[in-house]
């Protein structure tokens, strides 16, 4: 698989997360700003576009935070450590690294 990864984290634009996975099978397209993600199923009708619920509230940074102010006032551990986050980042960089070689990239995951 090849794919693309665009960063935007420099330009003067509210705050919000934007996903769009285009694949043989259909398209995905989410964003932290509506109550849904957008689907369209070749399998079904290509020209045909379902809304799925999805709860912005999951998606926004204001959720990231409290997860882990929540874990400081309880003393705990967040679900997500440093393994994971950069386990999160390398992938990341394997999709760039993809996108730029035209060519499969394998994640170096092994922290």
């Amino acid at each position: 698989m090849v794919g693309h990864v665009t960063g935007s984290f420099g330009c003067a634009h509210p705050y919000n997360i934007d996903l769009h996975v285009w694949g043989t099978g259909g398209t995905v397209i989410a964003t932290n700003t509506t109550d849904s993600a957008q689907v369209c199923l070749r399998s079904m009708d290509r020209n045909k576009w379902l809304d799925m619920p999805a709860g912005r509230e999951a998606k926004g940074l204001a959720a990231e935070f409290q997860v882990l102010i929540n874990a400081i006032k309880t003393d705990t551990e967040p679900d997500s450590d440093l393994v994971s986050g950069a386990r999160t980042v390398a992938i990341g960089w394997a999709a760039i690294e993809s996108a730029n070689e035209g060519r499969p990239v394998a994640p170096k995951v092994d922290f």
